[in-house]
């Protein structure tokens, strides 16, 4: 199913029943489904919501769509909801309404209504992660009936030109069997868009993450795929590109107040490319769209015809329109057979304009943070985590790439292994050692700090270069590589050997570092290119066998 944007109609509503007319930063789990079809298969986010203290059910999770859609069935008409969502006396329902898709062929019957509190659920073990009063009512929509107009069921609407839509019956004997009716699976649609009453917008006035990029084996109770309402310093520091809103903010959330987004919120710019060429490059309107399953560019002035897909095996690389984007590349699939995620449509489409939907397979790729207090659109490639960890950790290359924004503590250590990824962005207090091994990758982010660790040994990497303050660690070993971009290094107790180099870049690419030894000894044999000044404190000593090229300054011992 590919979700289009609806086109409301003036129809003639026939009357069913009588009578017709009105009768904070929290991780929640999203579950990745998979859909098969023939030869394809193709994936889903789902999300586990219960609403006004009901049985919770399984829902569609979809940034692009800005409506919490909620399936009730032809028999809530009545004035009975169903056990997922019980009748609040008092609670006012709009007027029937179609909320109709595309060309206006399908959609839903359904009304407008609120909800006063909000539950969420790991879907695997059942228990309750997160829970939100929204006492002063949360919009949503029920839908009463799915229907088409080559629907076999009665005639609930005519179009001006004879036209009817007609009930899915289908839709209703599933609800009836308690059989989830959209797609064997979802309840309804989650809405989770930036834009208009997206529901995260309406529980956070800062913003929320998005991802579906984790491997399950991590720290945190979110498995793969995750929804984190609320950002902090350390959350918004894992993310390598911020992309700002087009136009700025164009409203505000309902309950929240945050800023809202218009639908296709930021511009990024699409390259194709095989064999070290580009083929074609172009710069839209972006929507990143769990709900869709490929990846979509509408262009209407290249000649594509309607319809095509490219070839399997092309690299497309989405950039966001902003100095130092990062970009994050996917390899096209087969249109015919195999995961429909990576499949790349080009051309005109609906009568869009320019434009690109990005689907699900973006989220498989990135995290995607929705900072709605600063009106930008943020993705990173780490797996971002605000889990509290508080024994030793050992990274694995089976984590994945780990954003860990939360706090490491007590007495345990930190051991990033070979081909191990970990970036860091909480402050951090644990107090035992810390180990990047060979060909392994330890970064420090925004606030990021392990400053309390008794001692750092870098054989990989350890980069410091997207850091906002100072970077205290007591002493340093190793025979590794620090990339201090033009941040700070303080050797607060140094005691160690470093055999390896401290250079500029990094990360955030920049040069100029610095070193300070405010205080012990430290040895360095390396060849240091780092091109800042070094530091030597009045408690401090540095003994230099190996390289350095940029000016030192010393008041203690060299």
């Amino acid at each position: 199913m590919r979700k289009i944007p609806y086109r409301p109609l003036a129809l003639a509503l026939a009357c069913l029943l009588a009578p017709c007319a009105q009768a904070w930063a929290d991780s929640i789990p999203l579950d990745i489904v998979q859909e098969n079809f023939g030869p394809q298969y193709f994936y889903r986010l789902g999300i586990n919501v219960g609403v006004n203290g009901a049985k919770p059910e399984e829902y569609l999770f979809d940034t692009g769509s800005d409506s919490f859609n909620i399936d009730v069935g032809l028999t809530a008409l009545g004035g009975s909801g169903p056990a997922w969502f019980p009748t609040q006396p008092g609670t006012a329902t709009g007027p029937l309404q179609f909320y109709l898709y595309g060309d206006g062929t399908y959609g839903y019957l359904q009304s407008s209504t609120t909800v006063a509190s909000m539950q969420f659920y790991n879907s695997t073990t059942g228990a309750q992660v997160a829970g939100y009063g929204t006492a002063a009512g949360a919009p949503v929509a029920i839908n009463y009936a799915y229907v088409t107009t080559t629907s076999t069921g009665p005639v609930v609407g005519t179009f001006p030109d004879g036209t009817t839509l007609k009930i899915d019956e289908d839709f209703q004997n599933n609800l009836a069997k308690g059989i989830a009716p959209e797609e064997g699976v979802f309840y309804g649609i989650f809405g989770a868009g930036d834009f208009g009453n997206g529901v995260p917008g309406m529980l956070s006035k800062s913003g929320y993450i998005v991802e579906a990029n984790g491997t399950g084996v991590g720290p945190g109770n979110c498995g793969p795929a995750c929804l984190i309402e609320g950002l902090t310093p350390a959350l918004r520091a894992q993310f390598l590109t911020a992309v700002p809103w087009i136009g700025g903010a164009q409203g505000s959330f309902a309950l929240s107040g945050a800023n809202s987004a218009s639908q296709f919120d930021t511009e990024f710019t699409y390259t194709l490319s095989q064999g070290g060429q580009t083929l074609w490059s172009a710069t839209y309107p972006t929507l990143f769209d769990t709900g869709t399953p490929d990846i979509m560019l509408i262009d209407n002035d290249d000649g594509f015809p309607p319809g095509s897909a490219l070839n399997p095996g092309i690299t497309l690389t989405a950039t966001g329109a902003v100095a130092g984007a990062q970009g994050s590349s996917i390899v096209s699939g087969d249109p015919n057979s195999g995961d429909y995620s990576n499949v790349v449509g080009i051309g005109p489409y609906g009568g869009f304009p320019d434009s690109a939907i990005y689907g699900i397979s973006f989220f498989f790729h990135n995290a995607v943070m929705y900072d709605l207090e600063n009106q930008q659109t943020a993705y990173t490639p780490f797996f971002v985590t605000e889990a509290p960890i508080t024994s030793s950790l050992d990274v694995t290359p089976a984590m994945g790439l780990l954003g860990l924004a939360g706090n490491i503590s007590g007495t345990g250590t930190l051991q990033v292994e070979a081909n191990g990824v970990a970036n860091l962005s909480g402050t951090n207090t644990y107090t035992g050692a810390t180990r990047v091994a060979a060909n392994g990758w330890l970064g420090l982010a925004g606030p990021g700090s392990i400053a309390d660790s008794s001692n750092v040994q870098v054989d990989g990497v350890f980069d410091i270069s997207r850091t906002s303050h100072t970077t205290d660690i007591r002493s340093l070993s190793g025979s590794g590589y620090v990339a201090l971009g033009d941040a700070t290094l303080n050797l607060t107790a140094a005691n160690g050997r470093f055999d390896g180099s401290l250079v500029d870049g990094g990360l955030s690419g920049g040069v100029g570092g610095h070193l300070i030894v405010s205080g012990g000894s430290e040895l360095l044999t390396g060849d240091n290119s780092f091109t800042g000044p070094t530091g030597i404190g009045a408690n401090g000593a540095l003994v230099l066998t190996g390289a350095l090229t940029g000016n030192a300054i010393n008041l203690g011992l060299l």
